[in-house]
């Protein structure tokens, strides 16, 4: 519930829909953890368009997000891999997008970053 009131995102997504949608298995959740401890978490969603399909990742947090964001990458391109997506995109900030996603191969998108799954 952080996240999305940190943006203003609860004001499209309350937390309600957004468990709703987990529970639905609408969305996608992941957790990330060290020695069993909770270190990063996002949720995804699959939305078909036209010329395909997008694992759209709209919530993301945690801490030293340089000690497990890569994995949490690879773990989400494999999925979208396995769900015939053809794009991977993602809302971030600006200095998480700059100093993250670019790195990946990310295109800056508005503040919206996409990467073509292959």
């Amino acid at each position: 519930n952080a996240a999305l009131e940190k943006f203003g995102t609860h004001m499209r997504f309350p937390i309600d829909f957004v468990l709703m949608k987990l529970m639905e298995g609408e969305y996608q959740s992941w957790l990330v953890t060290q020695d069993t401890v909770p270190v990063g978490a996002a949720v995804t969603y699959i939305e078909e368009y036209p010329q395909g399909k997008v694992l759209f990742g709209f919530l993301m947090g945690g801490n030293n997000l340089a000690t497990w964001g890569d994995f949490l990458h690879e773990s989400m391109l494999q999925y979208a891999r396995e769900n015939n997506c053809k794009w991977v995109e993602v809302e971030s900030r600006r200095g998480l997008g700059r100093h993250y996603y670019e790195r990946l191969g990310y295109k800056k998108r508005y503040e919206t970053y996409t990467l073509e799954v292959s």
